[in-house]
């Protein structure tokens, strides 16, 4: 059987299994990969939504959403109400 992990002197490792870097990464974080870049991408969005005035589109685009009702579709579930929301009760 082939090996999907190696750890190299230098601690560096290396995964040749999207799968199992997949596992590796759930049991080491409790998380999924891709909760934990969405989770990156709200922090960076409520960021922008809190100290600028881009309209919806350009924070999408620029936290790494690939459309913008995609964004207000886990924002929304990420922070219990949609971007427009937050960034009015964010400015009080």
């Amino acid at each position: 059987r082939t090996s999907t992990c190696h750890t190299f002197p230098d601690n560096t490792l290396v995964v040749s299994s999207p799968y199992y870097l997949s596992r590796l990464f759930r049991r080491v974080t409790g998380q999924s990969i891709v909760d934990y870049i969405n989770g990156r991408r709200i922090e960076a969005a409520q960021h922008l939504l809190e100290t600028t005035d881009l309209n919806i589109s350009a924070v999408a685009e620029q936290t790494g959403f690939a459309s913008a009702a995609h964004f207000r579709r886990v924002f929304r579930e990420m922070m219990g109400v949609g971007p427009l929301q937050y960034r009015k009760s964010s400015r009080g």
